[in-house]
This record gives C-alpha cells, structure tokens and sequence, in this order.
C-alpha cells in the first residue's frame, strides 16, 4: 500500500504548521526558548495557553516581526 497520496505524510522539513508551540515560535524567530518566556511575560507577544502548554499561529508571529522591525 503507498501513501504517495495519502494525507498522512509529515509536512517537508523545514516548514512550520500554522500553529506552534513554544521551541517552534522560538525556531521561527531565531531566539532562545528562555527569550519567548520573556516576551510572554512582558506582554510583547500573544499566545493561547492549552493545558500547561503554550501555543502561538505563524502568522501572527510573522506580523509582529514585521510591525516591530527597527
């Protein structure tokens, strides 16, 4: 059986779904885990919590790059 059309298959390397979690919003930005956990806590980004975990869309991330571009 061949999965060649299957839905099933993982998402290429090097792309991101459209919602993360925290060490792939930190893998976006290129910043550290410990410097999101800033950011949340300052109130700089936004996020959705889901049980104990943290959860944020690319697109969102993407605008507030590009809205605090210096």
């Amino acid at each position: 059986m061949s999965c060649e059309n299957c839905s099933c298959r993982p998402e290429p390397v090097g792309v991101l779904p459209e919602v993360l979690n925290l060490k792939e919003a930190a893998a976006l930005l290129r910043v550290k885990d410990h410097t999101m956990y800033y950011l949340l806590e300052h109130g700089q980004i936004k996020c959705r919590r889901v049980g104990k975990e943290y959860r944020f869309t690319r697109s969102a991330l993407l605008a507030w790059l590009a809205e605090n571009a210096a």
